[in-house]
């Protein structure tokens, strides 16, 4: 009897702090207008509505308010969507201590059950990213290249002259996957079988996470959060392969000093130049291994999936891309400097990222300024707002 009553009084607290938090949940936003139903439960069909069909729901709102903002539900909360070229251009002059990014992508992903705490609290892995890997670029093309040409003759098998079927984005991760590893961890490790089906699958298990985590209100996501997140599991099997490798470099590290002749230029030495603390143990280091390939490889491998996509269905393209591209190698070789001459080729992988990209919405932010964020247009977002740019469309241009 008093499991049961004990059982029943949770249920009690856990209905009235929803009811509570879906209130608070609607209140602050009650200025801005909303796509689809706004009342306290009526808003979760609108966001089912937007989890089935987001362009839909997007292009809705632009048509009714294309010169403002509107608002669209998602399950923990509202997302308040930019439409207006004004508005747009007052978000990219915005301050980092106003909107932050790092905090917005850590929400919509999860950050803290799916990547781990650290993503956030300590992001200097995008200092990596913008510095040291950026520099290297140029000087590790060659391997990049080489590890692009080696994954396709691996995962496209030819026969003959007869037309192949290969499923394109599971084709185009495994590339990524070996063309990033190389980069980061070298031969061998970036061509074993298990090391790129943990990072493939880790990449793709951080988004259906993210999507589970997601559909419960912020008190619920550390109860649930640790049990739908495949990150302990993931993280013991890319330390089998990865701690070994750290615990050698932090080895010859200390025995000939940071700056070593014979140093890898690889993402384990960039991530070394920059971890302080408790971030250089080789735990962290793997679990910040892991963040970076999932940087890596979810979006790109999406991005160029959908470009091959609008490729086959409009092959007239291929023609001007691959001249482009053969004169510019012609000149300059297969380099990095090559790849920036191909102004065509960037334009149209622009544009088919802007005519069907991974998300209705971008240039995601969340307001963190205590005293929230107020637009050119007099429109205010208080603290802890999830704010996005429209993204949909309708044709090409």
């Amino acid at each position: 009897m008093n499991s049961y009553l004990s059982s029943l009084a949770a249920g009690i607290v856990l209905a009235l702090c929803s009811i509570f938090w879906a209130r608070l949940r609607r209140s602050t936003l009650n200025s801005i207008p909303a796509v689809g139903p706004s009342g306290v439960f009526s808003s979760y069909l609108g966001a089912y509505a937007y989890l089935r069909n987001a362009p839909k729901v997007v292009q809705e709102g632009y048509n009714k308010y294309k010169s403002s903002v509107f608002r669209v539900p998602y399950y923990d909360k509202w997302v308040v969507v930019v439409s207006s070229p004004q508005l747009v251009h007052d978000l990219r002059q915005s301050r980092d201590e106003d909107l932050s990014a790092v905090l917005s992508f850590g929400a919509i992903f999860a950050a803290k059950y799916t990547l781990g705490p650290a993503f956030v609290t300590n992001d200097y892995h995008v200092k990596v990213i913008q510095s040291s890997m950026t520099r290297s670029l140029t000087a590790r093309f060659a391997d990049i290249k080489d590890e692009v040409s080696a994954a396709f003759q691996d995962e496209v098998i030819l026969s003959g002259e007869e037309w192949t079927a290969v499923p394109a984005l599971k084709t185009i991760l495994r590339v990524i996957s070996r063309a990033s590893n190389r980069l980061f961890v070298g031969l061998p490790l970036c061509r074993d079988p298990d090391y790129r089906d943990l990072t493939v699958g880790f990449a793709s298990g951080v988004m259906e996470s993210a999507k589970r985590i997601n559909l419960f209100p912020h008190f619920l996501k550390p109860i649930v959060g640790p049990w739908l997140s495949n990150l302990s599991r993931d993280l013991a099997r890319a330390k089998r392969h990865l701690v070994p490798i750290i615990e050698e470099r932090l080895r010859l590290e200390e025995e000939h000093g940071p700056n070593w002749s014979e140093r890898p230029n690889d993402l384990i030495s960039w991530l070394l130049e920059h971890a302080e603390g408790e971030e250089r143990t080789p735990h962290n280091l793997t679990q910040r291994t892991l963040m970076i390939n999932f940087v890596a490889i979810h979006t790109s491998a999406n991005s160029f999936t959908q470009a091959l996509y609008h490729l086959a269905e409009s092959p007239e393209y291929v023609p001007p891309l691959r001249a482009e591209l053969e004169a510019a190698i012609q000149e300059e070789g297969w380099t990095k400097s090559a790849m920036s001459k191909c102004i065509k080729l960037d334009s149209f992988l622009r544009e088919s990222q802007r005519f069907n990209g991974a998300s209705a919405v971008n240039i995601n932010r969340i307001v963190i300024n205590p005293a929230g964020y107020t637009f050119s247009d007099g429109t205010h977002l208080p603290p802890g707002t999830f704010r996005r740019r429209r993204n949909a469309c309708d044709a090409p241009r």
